[in-house]
């Protein structure tokens, strides 16, 4: 479930901090914390699996992109409501000092 992993995500980043502040460090999750280098950012990477088929549902081997009809649903998807996204996936100002041409987060919904 989404709020599972939301929950683990959330107890590691407090776990890694707790551990760095006992040993006299600091972790930081911000997304640039120097300029002119790449960002460290969290990038999701999705898949969907049919069960009862045992196969990739995002899969076909019949379609010049190796795309099912439910991968492009889900792009679309995406796609509709990526300003919604960008909202929750980008929370902080730094989330979007990131957001340069050049470096490896995305600038342009396409």
């Amino acid at each position: 479930k989404a709020v599972d992993i939301a929950d683990q995500v959330l107890i590691a980043k407090h776990t890694i901090k707790t551990y760095a502040l006992s040993h006299g460090m600091q972790a930081t999750f911000m997304p640039k914390p120097i300029y002119g280098l790449s960002g460290s950012s969290m990038h999701v990477h999705f898949s969907l699996f049919d069960i009862q088929k045992k196969e990739n549902a995002f899969f076909d081997a019949n379609d010049k992109d190796l795309l099912s009809p439910i991968a492009r649903q889900f792009i679309a998807g995406v796609l509709k409501h990526v300003k919604e996204f960008t909202a929750l996936m980008n929370p902080t100002v730094n989330s979007y000092k990131r957001l340069v041409p050049g470096y490896e987060a995305p600038t342009n919904v396409c």
